[in-house]
């Protein structure tokens, strides 16, 4: 037997049990704007539907991951507007219906889970283009900062009965200079073979817009023209 759990007409995604069974998680956009969704949970015979979260019209939310118990649910939260948008991570209890917000205020961070026993969660903070984890208490809320080397850091997992974590760490960007130098685009900007088109926004906190101009400076320097007409290589 199939349900609908959703009268909306755009797609819902994505889709995930709590652990109980009891209600499914799921984003879809129910405005004209598309630059928009909402968060929602259903019940499984799709009786009860709620829309749990919402910031404005022109806002993107999304549901990351359930707490073990099923009642918390960690949320992704990109708050989007003409000019800034910057990425924040909240706790959310289907069963009081608050809200417990983490991180600081402008600063990005995006859920990453939570631990077995619920104890704990994980999300990950970019600052200034470097990613670091931060382990959360999910009772108090209060934030753990790890001493790991600056650059971009991925969380795997919990292990050993919540007492390990695996981070995937690319290294650091003075120590391992070699590897992030091969990984950068800029180091590559000689080797254009295409027509290209940059585009690039002014205020986007994880890419910042020096780099797009590093970019344009490199392909200068390696004799590329910027322009609009058939001969140029890029604008």
């Amino acid at each position: 037997m199939r349900h609908r759990h959703s009268h909306q007409t755009s797609p819902a995604q994505p889709v995930s049990w709590s652990p109980d069974g009891e209600w499914l998680s799921f984003t879809t956009n129910e405005q004209p704007n598309l630059i928009n969704s909402d968060v929602y949970v259903v019940s499984k015979d799709g009786s009860q539907t709620r829309k749990v979260f919402s910031v404005s019209d022109a806002s993107v939310e999304a549901a990351s991951a359930w707490h073990p118990s099923g009642q918390g649910l960690l949320q992704g939260l990109l708050v989007s507007s003409d000019s800034t948008g910057v990425t924040r991570t909240r706790v959310f209890d289907l069963v009081s219906e608050t809200v417990q917000w983490l991180g600081s205020d402008g600063v990005e961070e995006h859920p990453g889970r939570f631990s077995r026993s619920g104890e704990w969660l994980l999300t990950v903070q970019n600052v200034d283009a470097s990613l670091r984890p931060v382990l959360y208490r999910t009772d108090t809320g209060e934030p753990r900062q790890f001493r790991t080397p600056s650059g971009l850091a991925q969380i795997l997992a919990f292990v050993d009965n919540d007492s390990k974590l695996i981070i995937h760490q690319m290294g650091d960007p003075v120590k391992d200079a070699d590897l992030w130098r091969d990984r950068s685009a800029v180091t590559f900007a000689h080797q254009l073979r295409a027509k290209l088109m940059m585009v690039h926004g002014l205020n986007d906190p994880r890419c910042p817009i020096s780099q797009a101009r590093l970019f344009k400076e490199r392909l200068v320097a390696a004799g590329f023209r910027e322009g609009t007409t058939s001969t140029d290589d890029f604008e």
